[in-house]
C-alpha cells in the first residue's frame, strides 16, 4: 500500500519509530539537567521564573517516560493509566506555560509592585495547575 508521493506504510513507521527514538534521547536528558540547573538554590531563591521552568521541565519528562511505557504496555491497565497520566501531563504543560507568561505580564506591567502582586501567588498556581490538569480528565 503506497502513501502519498511513493511513501510505503512500512517506511513511515520506521520513520516514526527513529522520530521517537531521537526525540526521546534528546529530550530526557536535556529535561533532566534542565531541572537540575533550574532547581539549584540561587536560582529558585532569586527568580520565580526559576520555578515554573524547573516544574515544565519535570512535566515535560513525565510526558516523555509515560509515552514510552503507553507504547510499550499494549492494552493492560496500566496503558490506561499511562494514558491518564501524560494526558494530565500535556494538559499541565499549557498550564504552566500560561501561569509563566502571567507571572511575565505583571513583572513587565507593574514592576515595583510584582513582589506584593506575586506573594504566594507561584505556590498557589502551580497547586491549581496540577489540580486542574487532573480534573480534566476524571
Amino acid at each position: 500500500m503506497l502513501l502519498g508521493a511513493g511513501y510505503s506504510y512500512t517506511t513511515l513507521f520506521t520513520l516514526y519509530q527513529v522520530t521517537c527514538y531521537v526525540v526521546l534521547a534528546l529530550g530526557v536528558p536535556g529535561n533532566v539537567l534542565s531541572a537540575v540547573i533550574w532547581l539549584r538554590r540561587r536560582f529558585v531563591a532569586n527568580s520565580s521564573s526559576a520555578v515554573y521552568l524547573a516544574a515544565l521541565s519535570i512535566d515535560d519528562l513525565a510526558f516523555l517516560l509515560f509515552g514510552v511505557v503507553q507504547s510499550v504496555c499494549g492494552d493492560s491497565w496500566l496503558c490506561i493509566c499511562c494514558s491518564y497520566i501524560q494526558t494530565s501531563a500535556y494538559t499541565l504543560e499549557h498550564l504552566l506555560v500560561l501561569s509563566f507568561t502571567v507571572e511575565r505580564l505583571v513583572a513587565i506591567l507593574h514592576p515595583l509592585q510584582v513582589c506584593r502582586i506575586m506573594h504566594n501567588a507561584i505556590n498557589t498556581t502551580l497547586h491549581n495547575d496540577i489540580k486542574y490538569s487532573n480534573i480534566f480528565y476524571i
